[in-house]
């Protein structure tokens, strides 16, 4: 039986019960008089509104990032401190350029945007105002009609006739997702949430960033990847997943835990006997790992699953389609764009408890838990507003065309080191922005202990953090080499966690891996650690105020079922672009231990104690907690402790 699929990206679109910063009803901007909020997000309040001198109802979206700006007086947008007054204008900029960028678009099956302009400290756009379901939630209704092979090849006949129209101008979407399609007249599909703003402002402050949806995001998109470029094989990958997850019924593996370990069962062997096997082939083809397997072009891609000509799609309007004359602006150049596609194969791409003043409170608590084993009528704005507070913070490139390519010298080298099938083993490492940071518990945390106090806010420079911590298979390449010893135990699967490696056999590793790459790492700082491991939010955990079942590896979080020990890097949902930063395994740090973060210190090269963060497979929830922390000593390795990178 094929049931209505089970998306579990965790991507929701909903009502926000309160809009402090949103315009009144009744007022007026140029022609367009404010009717009611349709939503809010991290970046801007969508209205809807009614255009007077056209007689029609529009949905208008203002720039308001909510973190750093609000409203004085009836209309204008202020900055909240001149600290963030360049993320704002950055953003701004990427606003407008998105509004031009779709302006500039004509296709039934791509947004459109009738007017944009600046005023009031802030932009605005003015697009159609459409009531239709998007894709997922068509789903939920209607699966039996849109798994059929008839359907599908027909919803991507037009998907990819919009698609050539963006990849002719070298752009790119990389957001597919069944809730970034919104259906008209429940037939005709129209591409959401480009999302520019949010991306640039993603490389800027930890607090607000893109989130890549993990099953639709192909392996390109993680980070620093060496030759793995983004181009229109990005999109098909993304497209694909969509197609997957319609027939399986369940979102396809994460790709960089595809990397790692594939286990992701293709549709020819799954599917078989339900779709022709050209259609399931070719949609295995665009599901591959790496991008130069993948078929390279939109007609590549038609070529494969053998549709005709490119689908007449039904231009559908709103019942007014009369467009106001777009404003002309100028002096919005955003620095950085997107690189131009290029072939992923070429050379060029690329009130606290009773203090322990030994620290054995922590030790204890670290040693506590070893040995346990219906379619709903949406605006299309709401889509594309509706930004997620709790993102990683990932770098993925505006959808704006891209300018010419960089000199050579900045494009990173080919990753030297890889698996036998050529599979790079070098570490994908996630861009962490600046920001302020104080380490350490907040009073009233009932879970507090006395090691966690004591903090003070500190500036955090931006840095690099690894994705994942480094894995058996990732040492292995060190052991062979000579320059590293092999664990005392052997991890039973290559792509766990490496353990049983002290903090001493650590500098041998990063030594010997910033001599083979050119690459300078090291291991994190304790604030940079816990900054990263925060992923910009204010609870608890970065997924909330409770430990919950399946947010991560630990003792409470459901999982030791499963995994009865260490779990392959990236089983888990990453939280701002990072894997298991939080259970599985302990995480050795820079620092040397100290029992309060008011406390100096020894120095580096002569403390014995060394920092571990984060908490392992069988740790209590208190122990997962970012802040949370213990110790372990620098000559001796752990079953339950690994590492990750920094540079």
């Amino acid at each position: 039986m094929n049931l209505p699929p089970d998306d579990d990206d965790h991507t929701v679109i909903a009502p926000v019960p309160a809009f402090p910063n949103a315009l009144a009803a009744g007022t007026m901007l140029g022609e367009f008089e404010i009717t009611r909020v349709i939503g809010q997000g991290g970046f801007g309040i969508v209205y809807l509104a009614h255009d007077r001198s056209l007689g029609r109802d529009v949905a208008l979206k203002e720039y308001m990032p909510a973190a750093f700006a609000g409203r004085s007086g009836e209309t204008q947008v202020t900055i909240l401190s001149a600290h963030y007054a360049e993320t704002f204008n950055v953003g701004l900029s990427s606003f407008v350029k998105e509004a031009q960028l779709l302006a500039s678009f004509d296709h039934p099956c791509l947004l459109k945007v009738y007017r944009f302009w600046e005023a009031n400290g802030t932009g605005y756009m003015a697009m159609p105002y459409y009531q239709a379901p998007t894709l997922k939630q068509m789903l939920k209704d209607e699966h039996a009609l849109l798994s059929s092979e008839a359907w599908l090849k027909t919803f991507l006949g037009h998907i990819l006739d919009a698609l050539h129209v963006l990849h002719e101008k070298q752009c790119f979407h990389r957001d597919i997702a069944p809730d970034n399609i919104l259906m008209l007249d429940r037939e005709i599909p129209l591409l959401l949430d480009f999302g520019a703003a949010r991306r640039v402002i993603g490389d800027m402050t930890q607090a607000l960033t893109v989130i890549l949806k993990p099953g639709y995001a192909p392996i390109e998109q993680y980070g620093e990847m060496g030759d793995m470029t983004q181009g229109p094989w990005t999109d098909l990958y993304a497209l694909a997943s969509v197609i997957y997850f319609i027939i399986a019924g369940k979102v396809p593996q994460a790709a960089l835990s595809r990397l790692a370990a594939d286990k992701l069962v293709p549709l020819a062997e799954s599917a078989k006997g339900r779709y022709s096997p050209s259609f399931l082939e070719a949609i295995d083809r665009a599901l591959a790992v790496r991008p130069e397997q993948r078929p390279q072009s939109v007609a590549d891609f038609r070529a494969l699953l053998q549709l005709e000509d490119a689908p007449v799609t039904r231009l559908h309007r709103p019942s007014t389609v009369a467009v106001a004359p777009a404003a002309s602006l100028a002096g919005n150049e955003v620095e950085e764009w997107a690189t131009p596609a290029r072939s992923p194969g070429s050379d060029d791409a690329q009130a606290p408890p009773e203090i322990d003043g030994t620290g054995a409170a922590a030790e204890r608590r670290k040693l506590a838990m070893l040995g346990t084993g219906a379619a709903v009528a949406v605006a299309a704005l709401v889509a594309l507003l509706l930004w997620p507070h709790k993102a990683p913070p990932r770098r993925v490139s505006a959808l704006i065309p891209p300018p010419a390519r960089p000199a050579a010298a900045s494009v990173a080298p080919p990753c030297p080191l890889h698996r036998a099938d050529g599979t790079p083993l070098c570490p994908v490492m996630v861009k962490i922005p600046a920001g302020t940071y104080r380490m350490g518990s907040q009073p009233g945390d009932r879970d507090a202990a006395p090691e966690e106090f004591g903090g003070q806010p500190k500036a955090i420079a931006a840095f690099e953090m690894s994705a994942t911590e480094v894995t058996a298979e990732q040492w292995q390449l060190c052991v062979d080499d000579g320059m590293c010893a092999a664990p005392t135990v052997a991890s039973p699967l290559p792509t766990m966690p490496v353990t049983q490696v002290s903090w001493n056999a650590v500098q041998d590793y990063i030594a010997w891996l910033s001599k083979k790459t050119g690459k300078t790492y090291r291991l994190p700082t304790e604030a940079e650690w816990e900054y990263a491991a925060r992923a910009g939010t204010t609870t608890i955990f970065p997924w909330g105020d409770r430990i919950g079942d399946y947010n991560a590896h630990c003792g409470q979080c459901g999982t030791l079922g499963e995994y009865p020990q260490t779990a392959p890097v990236g089983s888990f949902k990453a939280y701002g672009g990072l894997y298991d930063m939080l259970g599985n395994v302990y995480e050795w740090v820079a620092d040397c231990w100290t029992p309060h973060h008011g406390d100096s210190g020894a120095d580096s090269a002569s403390c014995q104690n060394k920092v571990q963060k984060g908490g392992a497979f069988d740790s209590m929830g208190a122990d997962v907690r970012p802040v949370a922390r213990t110790f372990g000593d620098r000559t001796k390795g752990d079953p339950r402790v690994g590492f990750r990178l920094s540079k």
